[in-house]
């Protein structure tokens, strides 16, 4: 017969307490083969593991915590969650830090995310957890979504110091994390100094000639440095040529006297005046004079127009510099949230009228051009190329991408990367279905990745048409690919405008097989917890297959959502559609807890949910005595 392990004596104290308070590894290795309470507290309200975290015997604490944190932690079990959440309130901090190393090291990650969000930014800070859980979660150059989970959190959400995460980083030669290091600070700078003093650029100067690696890691950050809102570049001239034809309609209002002899001169190029335009140079006008970042031949409505001003000196290639606030422009944005745009910080980027003559000129125009001999290799600051510009046109204006079909006979390459490692796939899945038409033919990479792990899907879900998802889904792309946030593509359909459009990509989707129950990073549930207020929408996952039982980062259903927002068209949608009332929310109750109106009770009953026995007397104490009416009555 076997000792029993769970046996007290007088003080409330099992043999494992004793076995570890003298420190007895043998005897505490025995206990571990049976199933023994480390948080059974005894008279003094002390327990085992307590012991064990102040002791000073470091192989014993080990052991003890791995054997809790690693076999025996039940993060979904409440009394434990509560048990441990009052015993990390009135501890030490140093205890606090322990607990939390203890759990990261090994890997009870939920309960490390749990005490991590009960301490401030200055905590963690104090006790370098940043740099521990580094340490503890990341295998250097491997990029594993799951086990970057927490530090994702961390690096993303916290305003913690970033310095010894860095060094640590850099010392390990770990590329891939301080690649997501440096992408988040996009919009900040990374000139913190280290524990040297040195800022990491100093460091990685120092560093590249000696390893491949280092290198990598300073041409990644020097890019960064070199412009901070990707695709601005990209988007630039669009946005010039649209404040001119803004300015247009003013008809001189609103414009400089320093300017308005500028603007003259342009709209006389826009309506192809040669004579005025002429007058204008014949008086010493710059043929290539820029305002606001827009140049003579950006103004070209024609061949006519564009070789005269050639003639006269005008360049192709001539260097439009801008330095602008985003947040001037945050409504162009296709692939950013809108927090880069409201900064105060002025951005820089430049581009050539051909770029410009690419993106909003015409074919003819464009023809002309490169019959002078211009060099089309020409890149702009983020070093996109004409290709990338020609397949961002919309469909609307070049249905066909005869722009990208021209330029490709003319040996323009269909997969540059540019400094976000974009190719133009991922520019023209949001803009042109002709484009991803003509890409597809010349076998482009469909999963093709830039730095922030999207693959066009990512992009065609978010901001392109379900005719290009679809385009895209047939040709059997992996659609399971998560981004440096751990968002899978069908995540990013939050950012489609028209409930119309979420509905046919998910109708999409699902005719292809796809999963609709892919967890986002930012609220930890499925699209469904999304769409609980467009019925619409939320009727088209039901009639798709999405589970309706899966949990949010609250661990909430969508029901006990619905029930807790007064959604009654959502519960009655749910319920129908199969959803269980009988599924436990993040109380271990039933969702038949979460109803506060009786005649939504009285509805919900017709689904026979099973009744708990403490469920009248539960609404009895919460005063919700009409819904305690209707549980009586069945």
């Amino acid at each position: 017969m076997h000792a029993d392990y769970n046996m007290k004596d007088d003080k409330g104290n099992t043999s494992i307490f004793y076995c570890i308070k003298n420190a007895n590894i043998e005897l505490v290795h025995h206990h571990f083969q049976y199933s023994i309470n480390l948080l059974e507290e005894n008279n003094d309200g002390t327990f085992p593991l307590d012991i064990a975290l102040k002791s000073s015997n470091i192989e014993l604490k080990e052991l003890v915590c791995k054997y809790y944190f690693k076999f025996k932690a039940n993060f979904l079990d409440d009394r434990v969650k509560m048990r441990l959440n009052t015993y990390f309130l009135r501890e030490s901090d140093t205890i606090k830090a322990e607990i939390i190393r203890m759990s990261l090291k090994y890997e009870s990650h939920q309960f490390a995310k749990y005490f991590l969000e009960m301490v401030e930014d200055k905590f963690i800070d104090k006790y370098n957890l940043m740099a521990i859980a580094y340490s503890e979660i990341v295998t250097p150059n491997v990029f594993s979504p799951c086990k970057y989970s927490l530090m994702l959190n961390m690096v993303y959400k916290r305003s913690t110091d970033k310095s010894k995460l860095v060094e640590l980083v850099i010392k390990r030669k770990d590329v891939e994390f301080f690649e997501l290091i440096a992408s988040q600070q996009l919009g900040r700078s990374m000139n913190f100094p280290l524990s040297d003093g040195r800022t990491p650029k100093e460091v990685l100067i120092e560093l590249a000639p000696t390893d491949k690696r280092y290198q990598e890691m300073l041409d990644y950050i020097t890019k960064i440095y070199k412009v901070r809102i990707p695709n601005w570049g990209l988007l630039a001239p669009n946005v010039q040529n649209m404040y001119f034809k803004i300015l247009s309609l003013h008809k001189f209002r609103n414009i400089p006297k320093e300017k308005l002899l500028v603007y003259q001169f342009f709209q006389s190029i826009f309506l192809s005046n040669k004579a005025r335009v002429l007058e204008f140079i014949e008086n010493g006008m710059d043929v290539n004079v820029v305002m606001d970042g827009i140049h003579p031949l950006m103004m070209c409505n024609n061949v006519f127009m564009a070789s005269f001003l050639i003639e006269q000196g005008s360049k192709l290639d001539y260097k439009i510099c801008l330095n602008i606030n985003p947040a001037e422009f945050r409504q162009i944005n296709a692939f950013y949230d809108a927090k880069f745009y409201n900064s105060d910080i002025m951005y820089h980027t430049w581009y050539c009228p051909i770029h410009a003559i690419v993106f909003t000129g015409r074919l003819e125009v464009l023809e002309y051009c490169v019959s002078t001999g211009i060099n089309l290799k020409l890149l702009d600051s983020q070093e996109n190329s004409l290709m990338h510009y020609a397949v961002s046109i919309s469909d609307e204006v070049d249905p066909n991408a005869s722009k990208a079909r021209y330029l490709y006979k003319k040996k323009v390459s269909i997969k540059s990367k540019n400094l976000d490692g974009y190719q133009p796939i991922h520019y023209a899945v949001t803009w042109n279905y002709g484009a991803v038409k003509f890409l597809i033919e010349k076998r482009v990479d469909l999963n093709a990745i830039g730095v922030d792990k999207r693959i066009p899907l990512h992009f065609a879900i978010a901001h392109g048409t379900p005719e290009i998802v679809n385009l895209l889904m047939s040709k059997k792309i992996n659609y399971d690919i998560q981004d440096h946030l751990l968002d899978y593509p069908i995540n990013m359909i939050m950012n489609q405008k028209f409930d119309n459009n979420i509905i046919r990509i998910i109708e999409v989707y699902a005719k292809y097989g796809a999963s609709l129950d892919y967890p986002s990073f930012s609220d930890g549930g499925p699209i469904l917890f999304d769409f609980l207020n467009k019925h619409e929408v939320l009727k088209c996952l039901i009639d798709n297959g999405a589970d309706l039982n899966n949990l949010n980062k609250n661990r909430d259903t969508a029901l006990a959502v619905c029930l807790n927002n007064k959604n009654f068209v959502g519960v009655k949608m749910l319920l129908e559609g199969g959803a269980d009332i009988n599924a436990s929310n993040h109380d271990t109750k039933s969702n038949l807890y979460e109803c506060r109106y009786a005649l939504l009770m009285k509805y919900i009953l017709k689904f026979h949910p099973t009744l708990y026995l403490d469920a009248p007397k539960y609404y009895i104490q919460i005063r919700f005595l009409d819904v305690a009416k209707e549980l009586f009555n069945v």
